[in-house]
């Protein structure tokens, strides 16, 4: 037995395929505007950053040190704590007495978790905050150089690994993206 078509299915068609195109551009659009980060408050700049891992490589690119962080990374300025599993680390030293400041721009990845505490001020009381993600991307400035302390060095890998083409695509979105 033969189908009975419906000389509306056609339209049904392109209907159904109009509006599966327009879900997905939505998606898409939506995705895009969750990958933004949380923005932190501004550390003090006059707080060295201190940078820690298990493991680093290192190279240059441009202007930039470049650290690949491996297992315990840790990212510290004064009373922000940051801590993941991998992180990428580009380092832009600052002018002499920190004018411009030396600059780290960080993407972590995996188990990430942010403890920012505010000291305490002579006008509000102390604050404190834990950002807990799979992958934060931002920026921390200070006056004083940046003290970069792995347990051990490794040889920079022969191919990027996955976490550092991440970290690249966070470093080359739009900034309105991004934390300054």
């Amino acid at each position: 037995m033969r189908a009975l078509r419906s000389p509306r299915a056609p339209a049904r068609c392109a209907r159904t395929g109009w509006l599966l195109l327009l879900t997905t551009c939505l998606s898409a659009n939506f995705a895009s505007l969750a990958q933004a980060q949380i923005q932190l408050p501004a550390s003090n700049p006059s707080e060295r950053i201190v940078v820690a891992a298990d493991s680093a490589s290192h190279w240059t690119e441009g202007a930039y040190d470049v650290y690949l962080l491996q297992g315990n990374c840790l990212i510290n300025q004064g009373l922000t704590y940051a801590r993941a599993r991998e992180a990428v680390v580009w380092i832009q030293q600052g002018g002499p007495g920190g004018e411009p400041p030396h600059k780290a721009i960080v993407y972590l990845e995996g188990d990430v978790s942010i403890n920012y505490q505010q000291a305490e001020a002579q006008t509000k009381a102390a604050g404190a905050a834990t950002l807990a993600d799979k992958t934060w991307f931002g920026r921390f400035f200070s006056v004083r150089p940046i003290d970069v302390r792995p347990a051990k060095m490794q040889p920079p890998p022969a191919a990027r690994p996955a976490v550092y083409e991440h970290a690249a695509a966070m470093m080359a979105a739009p900034s309105d993206r991004v934390q300054p």
